[in-house]
């Protein structure tokens, strides 16, 4: 049986910063992700000057030019369609894609000596508690501390019994006139205890919104939010699925919708039992990164409280490559 000091559930950025700095102390860690990097994830895509500070000072030698891709000094506030006000940001607005982000956070993770298992989706039978082990096709991993990063509706969440919070969400595409000012819009009054956004891209904008209620009823709020913000029909639509009766965005609602949510996030660090429980609401980047050092700090003190007592049978790191997520030549040693 495999064992590892750390598995982290969800490859995210709080699994990939929760596991870089674990794995900088000399822990082995494992993180296991129910999709292949790089991937799409439902999110406006935003970071602000503390978020980069953070991702600068934990992951020296990352780039913030490989996944960048707008940067903005204003931001326009709406309610129900219509403009309040534009206020200048003390500190610019980062605009990323979560595709390249998340991607190049990974990749960092493993260069530090970590180890991914791609494309494994953990269902909370598969999570024994009172052994210390999750089965993964069929054999069982064992660990000492479970870090939950897979959402509020994650499997941990579930094999916890904590109560999920019900944000639904909907997102898209718009194109982007590069002759026009670059905007970063939020829109209020569009959804119960929600909000839209409006974030410039290289070449499009990403706009979408987020609130309390059914599926309905935010599809048909995001419908009418959409034609607010643009003529343009949106493309590439993910989130809540769209139910019931349409309007005349259907086709390609559904054409572009998939099954998806977008809630406020609950984190957890598990060791049989719950050692830590996080509840925040997700603001693009932040608070990921964040709770990332959040569970690394108590993970590892509690791992040196144990270690004190009983030395690590395996120093130092592990690493496993997955060819269909290497580009050629990135370096991957065994």
């Amino acid at each position: 049986m495999k064992d590892y000091d750390v598995l982290i559930i969800g490859g995210g950025p709080a699994g990939a910063m929760a596991g870089i700095e674990l794995q900088k102390k000399g822990l082995r860690t494992c993180i296991i992700e129910k999709e292949t990097f790089p991937r799409t994830k439902l999110c406006g895509g935003m970071l602000t000057q503390k978020s980069m500070d953070l991702v600068i000072r934990h992951c020296p030698g990352l780039d913030p030019e490989d996944f960048v891709v707008e940067r903005t000094g204003t931001v326009d506030f709406y309610y129900e369609g219509n403009k309040l006000n534009r206020f200048p940001t003390r500190t610019l607005y980062y605009q990323t894609e979560r595709i390249i982000f998340d991607d190049l956070l990974i990749r960092y993770y493993l260069e530090q000596g970590g180890t991914i298992m791609q494309n494994i989706f953990v269902k909370a039978g598969d999570i024994h508690f009172k052994e210390n082990t999750i089965t993964v096709d069929a054999k069982k991993v064992g660990y000492e501390f479970l870090v939950g990063a897979d959402g509020c509706n994650g499997v941990l969440c579930r094999a916890a019994g904590i109560k999920r919070h019900d944000y639904l969400c909907l997102e898209g595409n718009v194109p982007r006139d590069p002759d026009k000012e670059k905007e970063l819009r939020i829109y209020f009054g569009v959804a119960r205890k929600g909000y839209g956004w409006y974030f410039p891209k290289k070449e499009q904008y990403c706009t979408g919104m987020v609130g309390k209620g059914s599926g309905i009823i935010i599809r048909d709020q995001a419908e009418r939010f959409f034609k607010q913000v643009s003529d343009h029909v949106p493309e590439g639509v993910k989130g809540v699925h769209p139910l019931g009766p349409q309007t005349e965005y259907s086709p390609a609602f559904q054409k572009h919708a998939a099954g998806g949510r977008c809630r406020r996030i609950c984190r957890s660090l598990y060791r049989g039992r719950s050692l830590l429980r996080h509840a925040f609401r997700d603001t693009g980047g932040r608070c990921h990164i964040q709770l990332g050092k959040k569970q690394e700090r108590k993970c590892f003190a509690a791992v040196q409280k144990k270690r004190a007592a009983h030395p690590p049978k395996h120093p130092g790191g592990s690493f496993l490559a997955k060819d269909s997520f290497f580009p050629p030549g990135f370096p991957a040693r065994s």
